[in-house]
């Protein structure tokens, strides 16, 4: 079974867990066991909506700290029940934060990036390093990265590219755990690395794309723009 089927059983986990109490049921299964399994599913409901507290409960710190009025709008179904079920499956305190950026990018007027149900399928496939180093590749200019960006210094900062052609700068060994993140997030078509003939991707040197960009702007915050748009 593939990453993507785990994420999707997990995701809808009491739905299936429910499935299970059913075929329990039918095949006369002692009551100890059903008993072991509701208790399961009580556990999952009761984690998910903790975690669910706990980023709105970022949410509201952020806006308490900004003071920035807000106007709540509307958000398409499909993108609002994706974002509750998927922010209420994330226990990682770091990613909990990304969650409630998108929330408040979702659903306040004042924010003014858009949230399609890609971004949100997105983010709910990247580790919490996989965040950080799309974080650092694209709180940067596009103007800068927009030649590619060298990984040496990853996660925590990159080095520009300036495209000259000069590669000396590219000889170094990547972590294997960083070389396990670019690849996902290559995957996920937030970055674009080099082809290296006969031996796959190479990912000392990787380039922006407009998905990446739009991911990043959807899990920030951009507080100059909101605070702008209160004068118009």
């Amino acid at each position: 079974m593939d990453e993507q089927n785990n994420i999707e059983i997990f995701g809808d986990g009491i739905k299936l867990l429910n499935n299970v109490i059913e075929f329990a049921n039918a095949a006369g299964f002692p009551e100890l066991l059903k008993g072991n399994i509701l208790y399961l599913r009580d556990k999952i409901e009761g984690k998910k909506k903790a975690n669910l507290v706990n980023t709105f409960l970022k949410i509201k710190k952020k806006l308490d700290e900004t003071g920035i009025p807000y106007i709540i709008k509307p958000v398409e179904l499909k993108v609002s029940v994706s974002i509750l079920e998927e922010a209420s499956l994330e226990e990682d305190d770091f990613m909990q934060e990304l969650w409630a950026n998108l929330i408040m990018n979702a659903s306040i007027e004042n924010f003014k990036t858009n949230v399609n149900i890609t971004c949100v399928d997105v983010i709910r496939r990247l580790t919490p390093q996989d965040a950080k180093i799309l974080l650092t590749i694209y709180k940067n200019p596009y103007s800068q990265i927009k030649n590619g960006v060298i990984t040496k210094d990853l996660p925590t900062s990159i080095i520009f590219y300036n495209g000259n052609g000069e590669r000396d700068e590219l000889n170094f060994r990547i972590d294997e755990e960083i070389e396990f993140s670019l690849g996902n997030l290559e995957r996920l078509g937030c970055i674009a690395g080099g082809t290296v003939f006969g031996s796959g991707t190479d990912y000392h040197l990787v380039s922006p794309t407009v998905l990446g960009k739009k991911v990043y702007e959807t899990c920030t915050l951009d507080f100059d723009n909101c605070e702008e748009s209160q004068d118009m």
